[in-house]
């Protein structure tokens, strides 16, 4: 919405600003412009090749596991509890947020929803 209304008042008040101050006008394209850059340099932090755990980790938030650069203990656990949980999703016990029970048999599936208070 701000880039909209942003171009919405260049395109109105440009051909007035320019008429009036001329050349002068690039400037006021060309430092809003190099503010942004020295911001995003020095404020923003380089993504490319990380994790999104990672990239959690880096903005605060708690991560439940860092899989790149963990010890191979590490990634034995992990992928043991993957395992675990995919055993969970075929037998049909409980979902992945807890909240419902699927009861299956052959002849008909139930499904009980546990409402948390």
């Amino acid at each position: 919405m701000g880039l909209y209304l942003a171009s919405l008042i260049i395109l109105v008040a440009g051909p007035i600003a320019f008429e009036n101050i001329s050349w002068k006008f690039f400037f006021v394209l060309i430092v809003p412009t190099f503010f942004h850059i020295i911001f995003v340099y020095f404020m923003c932090p380089e993504t490319k090749g990380r994790s999104l755990e990672d990239i959690n980790a880096q903005f605060g938030e708690q991560v439940a596991i860092h899989y790149y650069g963990a010890t191979d203990k590490e990634k034995m656990e992990f992928d043991v509890a993957v395992e675990e949980d995919e055993k969970v999703d075929q037998t049909g016990e409980v979902d992945r947020n807890g909240l419902t029970k699927v009861v299956a048999d052959h002849t008909h599936v139930e499904e009980v929803t546990h409402h948390k208070v």
